[in-house]
């Protein structure tokens, strides 16, 4: 199985530096590579170009959808099957309606625009009102932290059906107790703990210490995997540990994803990514071994969880590309 998804991560790797050529950088391919991984609609590069033209064309001359952000929203519109016009024109519609709801035009909305598209048209409003409330409520607490980046998560948390019990201040409450809890078990502070923080929230919906807990196990046995724990991988640890309190989760197979991983494709120096693609993979892998009554169950949206997954590896490794690109 590890060796069957890692060929065909680095085929579709090869397949989008082929399109991107080398305007796309290396740790970015990879991420957007992975995403076509066990889709049901694989990689096109002739559709990828199209979807691109389509796309510019609909755009005005000056906007904030360029490159790294639009070729990952680009991945995500076909890995769902969603590139016709009009889902390009609800997309950019939703855009300007979280725009005209108080968010600030930047690249990072336009993956909240998307995460949009799985909320009713009739709800959208009302959706896009309380992500503006919970972002205002969380940069109350971080207003130094809290920035365009954090428009997704604020959004999604509006959007989790099992958190529209809770009162704004109190989805603000719990996910600062996860930042401070996460951040007492070596978390450091920053944009990416903030993000995983929400992740948490919207997973568990309650916080409890024993999560904490269990996600210092997993960051024990990465520790003893000599596997990195570094900012790139703090959400895809919310999942794992998500993962552990539903079922018995097996290590060994996310070494082996990482070995196959370093073995087969071309990060050598890139360790964190090894990493983080890794486990990317292997909550994919397990997500999909949940039963239908065990979704149920969970009342879990298997794959809107999958795309948050992929979103928020998207964001970390465009915030890194970034930083990369600013030092030199």
């Amino acid at each position: 199985m590890s060796i069957r998804v890692v060929e065909e991560l680095q085929s579709n790797y090869e397949q989008l530096k082929r399109e991107q050529q080398w305007t796309l950088s290396k740790q970015l391919a990879y991420v957007l590579a992975r995403g076509f991984v066990g889709s049901t609609y694989p990689f096109s590069g002739e559709l990828y170009q199209e979807t691109k033209q389509r796309l510019k064309s609909k755009l005005n001359l000056f906007n904030n959808f360029t490159s790294p952000v639009r070729e990952s929203i680009i991945c995500l519109l076909m890995t769902h099957n969603q590139t016709s016009d009009q889902a390009l024109d609800e997309l950019l519609y939703d855009y300007e309606q979280i725009v005209n709801g108080g968010f600030r035009r930047s690249q990072y909305t336009y993956f909240a625009a998307y995460l949009l598209q799985f909320t009713p048209t009739n709800q959208k409003v009302a959706t896009i009102e309380r992500g503006k409330e919970i972002y205002e409520a969380i940069r109350e607490r971080h207003p130094f932290l809290t920035g365009q980046e954090d428009a997704p998560i604020a959004l999604s948390l509006a959007q989790n059906s099992q958190l529209q019990p809770f009162s704004v201040d109190a989805i603000s409450d719990c996910m600062e107790q996860f930042y401070v809890g996460m951040n007492r078990i070596g978390f450091a502070k920053g944009d990416e703990l903030q993000f995983a923080a929400g992740t948490a929230v919207q997973l568990f919906q309650g916080y409890n210490e024993s999560i904490i807990q269990e996600m210092a196990q997993i960051i024990e046995d990465f520790r003893d995997a000599r596997l990195p724990f570094r900012r790139e991988t703090y959400a895809s640890i919310v999942f794992l540990t998500f993962l552990s309190t539903q079922k018995s989760l097996n290590f060994q197979r996310l070494l082996d994803l990482f070995d196959e991983i370093s073995e087969t494709c071309q990060l050598g120096f890139y360790k964190n990514l090894r990493t983080s693609l890794a486990v990317s993979l292997f909550i994919g892998e397990e997500l999909k071994e949940f039963s239908q009554e065990e979704i149920e169950s969970l009342s879990l949206n298997m794959n809107f969880l999958i795309i948050q997954q992929e979103i928020s590896a998207m964001i970390a490794t465009t915030a890194v590309v970034a930083a990369s690109s600013s030092n030199n």
